[in-house]
C-alpha cells in the first residue's frame, strides 16, 4: 500500500509540475547490460526544453519494485536520417528498489547514449539508450556502487 501511495504522490507532482512544460507519457523496458532479465516498467517523462530531460520509472519484477528518477541534459541530439537523432548527454538518477523483506536507496550520475526517432510532428516517440552510471549506495549502507550500464527501449506520446 505504501508503494501505490508513494508511486501516485510522485506521479501528481510530475503531472502538476508539467503544466508549463511538454508532457510525455509512454513505456519502458528496463534492463543492465551485464544482466540478460529485461524488467517491464511504466514511464512519465517531462521535457522542459529540447535538451531537459526528467523521467519517474516504476519497474515492477516478481515481489519486487524499483522507483527510479532521472534528470537528463542532453548536450547532442542531432539528426542521423529523416526523423531518427542521436542522442549523448549527462545526467543524475536516483533509485528506490522495495521488496517484501527489504529497502535499497542508490543515487548518482549517468551519461545516457542512444537514438529516438520523433514521428507524427514530433506526437509519438520511441527510443532506445544505454546511459553508463555509477554512483552511491545510501541505504541500507552506505558505499560505492559498481559501474553499471542501464538500458532503456520504450515509446511515449508527447503533449505540449
Amino acid at each position: 500500500m505504501k508503494i501505490k501511495v508513494l508511486v501516485l504522490s510522485a506521479v501528481i507532482a510530475v503531472v502538476s509540475a508539467a503544466g508549463a512544460f511538454a508532457f510525455g507519457l509512454g513505456v519502458q523496458f528496463n534492463g543492465n547490460v551485464s544482466d540478460s532479465d529485461f524488467s517491464p516498467g511504466l514511464s512519465l517523462a517531462i521535457s522542459s526544453s529540447r535538451h531537459s530531460h526528467y523521467a519517474l520509472n516504476w519497474n515492477f519484477s516478481g515481489s519486487t519494485n524499483m522507483i527510479g528518477l532521472t534528470a537528463d541534459y542532453w548536450i547532442l541530439n542531432p539528426k542521423i536520417a529523416g526523423p531518427l537523432n542521436f542522442l549523448l548527454g549527462g545526467g543524475l538518477y536516483a533509485n528506490f528498489l522495495f521488496s517484501s523483506d527489504d529497502f535499497d536507496f542508490n543515487a548518482g550520475i549517468r551519461v545516457p547514449i542512444g537514438v529516438n526517432l520523433l514521428l507524427a510532428r514530433n506526437f509519438f516517440e520511441v527510443y532506445g539508450y544505454v546511459a553508463p552510471s555509477c554512483g552511491v549506495r545510501f541505504y541500507p549502507d552506505f558505499g560505492f556502487d559498481d559501474f553499471f550500464f542501464p538500458v532503456a527501449l520504450g515509446v511515449r506520446f508527447w503533449i505540449g
